[in-house]
């Protein structure tokens, strides 16, 4: 069978492997549709609890929804043709070695317990939540359900009555949930805080009845204009140590902190000074499935009466291999949506850049006019606005802001794959001699030309380090020097000299190499994508944002800046370019 593995590199791959065994008292399903969510991509970036490195490579998926197609010999509660909620894959070193299990639901076949069979001992916990479905609830979106339980069950586990005050700090999807089903259970009195006007927003249409942009006013003040003694229990939604510690000043007396979200570190420091004497923290990350299934039958009846809309939390349908096929579909929805501003028009200045806010999709501005450098512009712009939605739509706002060093790489990649499309499918010798020129100055102005600026700001730096005078006159002669080699072989005049001093780079801290470190990133990824196929890391890699550092965000991509190899594929890319662009002219 098929199954969805994070490497130990982080990489996502599809393997081919044993089917799991199942004993007498379990059943064999065949997988129907699995969800994704923020655990997944936190199982993905090693941040979540309990799974070390030591686990890994891992199989993925925990919201999956099955049908039942073998069943043990002492199977009571479950027969072949039933669809079945959490399936799971546990490790198995001897029918699938060298494999550990992060549920493993995003395989082919995955294996369910049987509460009503004759366990020794009595049936796992787990059997008590892998709930078997009605007919009439559709298996696909019922995957959404086993999140809905979830927080079903925490709201009773933490005990918020109908009567309480609540604060919610995130309107994510989470957030978004908890809101919905307090308010199904009653609860009056709910604050929603965000930085995004919009997923207020959206909050207010989830139940909340108070709004609070955290970024744009003192919440604790506003909370206290509300509710003077303080609220009954705020909740982490988020997964973030300082809103443990903010709601320290929100809370009443014997009021609690929820923390459902997964932190990124297991460790956290609570400042407890601005609360009052008495006060509980509650984390409840994973609930027990027993009580997870009790909350099934409210859930549905939710569902049925029409108050609860499932469709509401899904953002997308994608099968099993539609990676690829999603980074097409959302370059679809951008064109679409009108993501690209394309036209000149009065008063619209020229040049081109995309811009990214947290919480709205990408924008890119530019003049489109037909042109072959119109159509490189474009593809650049895009590489930024997907690098953009990847790493907003999967990181918290404190994450999700890709550094400089990265900034170049999708953009970068998007025009070296432009690039061997058209001198694939281009015959005309004169129009792939321009194809191939092109090429080769985004070489020489970005490889080339900006480690001339870096070895230029490092000898400029070195002169003041020895206590000589920055004159124009001495950093003209290291530009003129530098030049000379760099192009040696080329007749380089005195007019050159002073080009140093219009570069607006060495007006800013040091980070011009970036440009020629993030050029052969791309290169090599492109490279990679081209001769084997496999985007998936690649993608992986535009979810990161900053949530790492950069040379390990690369390594996602299969890029080792710390080794030369990558910049000495890129030079050998270089070569072979000119080779090719001789046949033709000469």
């Amino acid at each position: 069978m098929k199954t969805l593995v994070v490497e130990r590199d982080g990489r996502i791959t599809v393997h081919e492997v044993n089917k799991p065994r199942y004993n007498e008292y379990q059943a064999l399903v065949k997988t129907i549709a699995c969800g994704m969510c923020g655990t997944d991509i936190k199982l993905i970036h090693r941040t979540f609890k309990g799974f070390p490195e030591s686990v890994y490579p891992i199989m993925l998926g925990h919201e999956g929804v099955g049908e039942v197609v073998e069943a043990g010999s002492k199977v009571k509660g479950l027969k072949v043709g039933d669809k079945v909620l959490l399936p799971f894959v546990d490790p198995d070193p001897e029918n699938l070695p060298g494999l550990g299990s992060g549920w493993g639901a995003l395989s082919e076949y995955a294996v369910v317990c049987d509460p009503k069979a004759p366990w020794p001992g009595g049936a796992p916990d787990c059997a008590f939540a892998q709930t078997v479905l009605d007919d009439d609830l559709d298996p696909v979106d019922a995957t959404m359900i086993v999140t809905f339980r979830e927080v079903l069950s925490n709201i009773r586990y933490f005990g918020i009555q109908p009567q309480d005050s609540v604060v919610v700090f995130g309107c994510g999807p989470v957030g978004l949930t908890y809101l919905k089903f307090m308010s199904l259970l009653g609860v009056k009195d709910l604050v929603a805080c965000d930085i995004l006007p919009e997923k207020l927003e959206q909050a207010r249409n989830y139940g909340a009845t108070h709004l609070i942009n955290s970024k744009e006013c003192d919440v604790r003040a506003e909370v206290r204009k509300l509710f003077p003694g303080g609220v009954d229990y705020v909740l982490d939604a988020a997964g973030s140590p300082a809103i443990v510690n903010q709601g320290m000043g929100l809370i009443k007396d014997r009021g609690s902190v929820l923390c459902y979200g997964v932190p990124e570190k297991e460790e956290v420091t609570i400042d407890f000074s601005p609360a009052d004497y008495n006060w509980r923290v509650i984390y409840q990350q994973m609930p027990r499935k027993r009580e997870e299934g009790e909350a099934h039958a409210q859930v549905v009846e939710w569902m049925r009466s029409g108050e609860l809309n499932i469709k509401d939390f899904i953002s997308d349908y994608f099968t099993f291999d539609q990676a690829v096929e999603a980074y097409q579909k959302l370059l679809d929805r951008a064109f679409a949506e009108r993501w690209v501003d394309v036209y000149e028009n009065d008063g619209k200045q020229s040049g081109a850049f995309s811009c990214g806010v947290f919480g709205v999709h990408p924008y890119v501005l530019m003049n489109y006019a037909g042109t072959l450098n119109d159509a490189f512009t474009l593809a650049h712009e895009l590489g930024h606005s997907m690098h953009s939605w990847f790493s907003d739509t999967t990181q918290d706002y404190v994450n999700h802001d890709y550094r400089i060093m990265v900034a170049e790489v999708a953009s970068t990649v998007n025009e070296v794959l432009l690039t061997k499309y058209l001198l694939k499918t281009e015959t005309d010798e004169k129009r792939r001699a321009y194809i191939l020129n092109h090429f080769l100055e985004s070489f020489r102005t970005t490889l080339y030309r900006q480690t001339l600026f870096a070895e230029f700001e490092r000898k400029a730096h070195d002169l003041y380090a020895a206590g000589q005078p920055l004159t124009a006159t001495s950093l003209n002669k290291v530009y003129h020097d530098l030049e000379a080699t760099y192009y040696d072989g080329i007749g380089i005049d005195a007019d050159i000299d002073p080009e140093w001093s219009y570069v607006p780079h060495f007006y800013r801290a040091f980070y011009v190499y970036q440009y020629a470190t993030g050029f052969s990133s791309a290169v090599a990824i492109a490279e990679h994508i081209l001769t084997t196929g496999d985007a998936s890391g690649y993608l992986k890699f535009l979810t990161t944002g900053g949530s790492d550092y950069p040379l390990e965000e690369l390594k996602i991509a299969g890029v080792d800046l710390t080794k030369p190899d990558t910049v000495r594929s890129a030079l050998r890319v270089f070569d072979e370019t000119i080779d090719e662009l001789a046949k033709i002219l000469l």
